[in-house]
């Protein structure tokens, strides 16, 4: 199927609430015309006063994917999906433009962190709705000097995340997502009560029941996840690349 007759074949609001994560693939390639098209999408996606802060590295040696899936909680998709690529925040070509350029600001490298995981959504929808799917990858951040020098990283370019893109090999049900309810607040904050985050407990322990045969609830999820430092090595790091020193 052509790139014109993807674009007239699936109604955006269908893919999106279609998603769900793939962790496991076919062994099928992507087209190039076809993964292109993916990136393209991506760079349409919304910037912040058009700085376009993102690059995608695409891995295509086979060590250094097995590398990094070692360094992942050997998360066999890195591996195993068509395409495996790594979103990047890139402020280095700003240097070149301007090599007096303040990107030692806070502010900076969140802007380009936002842009790049928009640039990232778009990419994965673009490319579920030709029939592909994907898993987005975090744990890169735990390794990120080893990964900053296999991938000979310039300063002010720092990866945040991967993403495994392939045809899937599985048709995992969606969980159940909080109420509209509760994420959508009117002119002021409304904290969430514990009557509202107990009946999601409900829906979700009720789907892992049925689906998963386990137990299982947000709140016993969720509560401990951040009793411990979250990659408490990443701000030295940050700042090492150029960024978030003021």
């Amino acid at each position: 199927m052509s790139i014109a007759e993807h674009l007239a074949s699936r109604p955006t609001l269908e893919t999106i609430f279609s998603h769900f994560s793939v962790r496991h693939f076919k062994a099928k390639s992507i087209n190039p015309e076809i993964l292109n098209a993916i990136v393209e999408a991506g760079s349409r996606a919304s910037t912040y006063a058009n700085i376009q802060a993102t690059s995608v590295i695409r891995i295509t040696n086979p060590e250094l994917r097995q590398s990094i899936e070692d360094k992942c909680f050997r998360q066999k998709a890195i591996t195993q999906a068509a395409e495996f690529l790594i979103i990047c925040v890139d402020f280095n070509r700003f240097k070149v433009v301007n090599p007096q350029a303040q990107l030692q600001y806070s502010e900076v490298f969140l802007a380009g962190t936002i842009d790049a995981s928009i640039f990232a959504q778009n990419m994965m929808l673009a490319a579920e709705s030709m029939g592909l799917g994907g898993l987005f990858i975090g744990a890169i951040r735990h390794n990120l000097a080893w990964l900053d020098q296999e991938l000979n990283l310039p300063e002010f370019v720092v990866p945040i995340f991967a993403l495994c893109l392939g045809y899937p090999d599985e048709q995992p049900l969606q969980r159940p997502r909080f109420a509209v309810e509760q994420l959508l607040h009117t002119d002021t904050y409304t904290p969430a009560t514990v009557e509202q985050l107990a009946t999601y407990d409900q829906v979700l322990h009720a789907y892992n029941q049925k689906y998963l045969h386990k137990d299982g609830e947000w709140s016993n999820s969720t509560a401990h996840m951040f009793d411990r430092p979250a990659n408490p090595e990443f701000l030295a790091y940050l700042t090492q690349k150029g960024f978030c020193k003021k």
